[in-house]
């Protein structure tokens, strides 16, 4: 649990990156405006997040532990394709404006550098968005919430 609020206050520093890259190519609005898009993604799923809160473990019974357990495995899985395509996002944008700024290769303006951008980023995203992903998150999905309904049943006898 803490890694993943961990990581909710990195989607922060990645949207103040996004921004700033943004910030280095305002007068191109081909490089800054997806860039500000992806800040914002990152935003909005910090505060998607902002529930997640650090649990005292040790003051826990084993019931009320399980069922922290299995809330927060609701959660993350529920949102994963969510944030998975916030990082491709933020992936995506951020590349064309590192390689202007670090290599000075505008690469909307030169079609080989555009092509094999294209490339790479369909060879990632296929990778990222298979469809064994989604389905193992959908499984385990409907194993925790079904886990956490027995709980919860248990909770009420």
């Amino acid at each position: 649990m803490n890694i993943s609020i961990k990581g909710r206050n990195i989607a922060l520093l990645y949207a103040a990156l996004s921004l700033t890259l943004a910030w280095k190519v305002k007068e191109e609005l081909v490089y800054s405006l997806p860039a500000v898009i992806a800040a914002v993604a990152m935003v909005l799923s910090f505060f998607q997040h902002l529930p997640l809160k650090k649990a005292d473990y040790s003051l826990m019974n084993i019931i009320d532990l399980q069922s922290t357990i299995y809330k927060f495995q609701v959660h993350i899985l529920k949102y994963s394709k969510f944030d998975m395509g916030i990082v491709a996002l933020w992936l995506l944008t951020s590349i064309p404006i590192l390689l202007k700024i670090i290599f000075k290769l505008a690469i909307f303006s030169n079609f080989i550098a555009l092509g094999v951008f294209i490339l790479f980023g369909t060879i990632v995203l296929l990778k990222m968005f298979s469809t064994d992903i989604y389905k193992k998150w959908d499984k385990e999905l409907m194993e925790a919430q079904s886990r956490l309904n027995d709980i919860q049943e248990f909770e009420l006898e």
